[in-house]
């Protein structure tokens, strides 16, 4: 009975662990079609990052994309089964550390950056470290003010210089753009 029970959770998690990888196929795939260099040549970039925020653990991204006010990459933090790619504000940004490799760089702002890249993605973002997460999907983001509709069906006005990090959860919905 014991050996069902450790085959049963081995197989869920094998599933668990084959979804997350589908998750990073699909989203260096999208990322790739950005016209982004690919992962093979960008995968061993790494930078740590140290948020402005007292008693907040630095925060390790790779394949790492700078922007004009911002910092970008797969974040070691998960949310649901995968890795995140996070979006950092250089507002919330204390200092970063490049460990390895080159950052890609970009000349889009964060603004434009969702608005022509992530429009209908499913994220969350922080406006404080040890608050709830928010949740919803990028409606745009007219001056610096980031337009997301909530599961309610409500939409929610943030400003973009309070966020401290905004996280994409599922890279295939960037397909699907909402208005």
């Amino acid at each position: 009975m014991d050996n069902k029970i450790y085959l049963i959770k081995r197989n869920h998690n094998l599933a668990m662990d084959i979804e997350a990888t589908i998750e990073d196929l699909e989203a260096q795939a999208y990322f790739a079609s950005l016209g982004l260099p690919q992962r093979s040549q960008r995968s061993k970039a790494r930078v740590q990052v140290n948020l402005n925020v007292e008693n907040s653990e630095a925060c390790l991204l790779s394949m790492p994309l700078i922007g004009t006010d911002f910092l970008a990459g797969f974040s070691n933090i998960t949310f649901g089964h995968s890795r995140a790619w996070l979006l950092i504000p250089n507002t919330a940004i204390q200092s970063f550390e490049i460990i390895e490799g080159e950052i890609e760089s970009t000349g889009d702002s964060a603004n434009n950056f969702l608005q022509n890249r992530l429009l209908g993605a499913h994220l969350s973002i922080s406006t404080l470290l040890n608050s709830p997460l928010i949740s919803g999907i990028v409606l745009g983001s007219p001056d610096g003010w980031l337009r997301l509709r909530l599961v309610s069906m409500r939409e929610l006005y943030v400003p973009m210089h309070s966020l401290k990090f905004l996280a994409v959860e599922k890279i295939s919905s960037l397909n699907k753009q909402s208005a």
